[in-house]
């Protein structure tokens, strides 16, 4: 979905489409985290989500709210006028001035302003990803691996966190069912081994911006599990947790 200028979805006010908890999805790419955020929960029920990215031709992928606008000029009104109800910021500043290909780094190093953004919203719970090669910009990062979570790919995902968290053991097998960045992949295995339904609306080239929803459940869960208070649901019958 797109967001357009007068606060409309389609022939939808936006009021009438977020009648639960919300989160915050910056850079949002081709929605991986959104995915997540949306099943965090045993069925399904997490929070809705809006992801804000300057890149319009992300929304074709992007399975939540989306809101076209430039993060570098600071936060959308949208933010304001529904802060009282984000509960989970997520963002993921454009990777490329880390990536392990040297011959391909370019951009600016956002991660400074990713957190400040995040700082400045104030939620309880926020969360910034990116690349190995960013493990300088980050502080105090884990890192997850796929094989941790019985998928098919390696992934390395570096995570810094507002609250406690672990990173995850890699039990690598001799080979990966496929590598980041394989071009060849059929893409309906390639969504299966992220842990997305082989019918997700993502090329093979969206893919390899995708983070596994496993990795966002696995955070939430530890949010839930170290955070120093006592937390109650958002859906108490199917145990979808409501951060406090």
């Amino acid at each position: 979905m797109s967001v357009i200028s007068d606060g409309t979805i389609g022939d939808q006010a936006l009021e009438d489409l977020w009648d639960r908890p919300l989160a915050l999805d910056l850079f949002a790419g081709a929605g991986g985290a959104c995915r997540g955020l949306q099943t965090y929960g045993h069925h399904g029920l997490g929070w809705e989500v809006i992801g804000i990215d300057a890149d319009q031709r992300k929304a074709r992928y992007y399975p939540g709210v989306f809101v076209k606008h430039d993060l570098t000029e600071g936060l959308p009104e949208v933010v304001d006028d529904y802060a009282d109800q984000i509960e989970v910021v997520w963002a993921s500043a454009p990777c490329r001035f880390a990536t392990d290909l040297q011959f391909a780094r370019s951009g600016e190093n956002l991660i400074p302003l990713a957190r400040d953004l995040c700082q400045e919203i104030d939620p309880p719970v926020w969360i910034l990803e990116n690349v190995p090669g960013a493990r300088d910009h980050l502080e105090n990062p884990v890192q997850f691996c796929g094989s941790a979570f019985g998928l098919g790919v390696r992934k390395h995902r570096l995570f810094e966190t507002s609250f406690f968290a672990h990173g995850t053991p890699c039990s690598h097998p001799e080979k990966f069912d496929y590598a980041i960045g394989d071009r060849e992949a059929p893409v309906t295995g390639y969504r299966q081994v992220h842990g997305l339904s082989p019918h997700a609306p993502l090329t093979a080239k969206a893919l390899r911006e995708v983070i596994p929803p496993a990795y966002i459940h696995e955070l939430l869960d530890q949010y839930i599990h170290y955070a120093p208070h006592t937390h109650e649901t958002a859906h108490s019958a199917d145990h979808t947790p409501k951060c406090q």
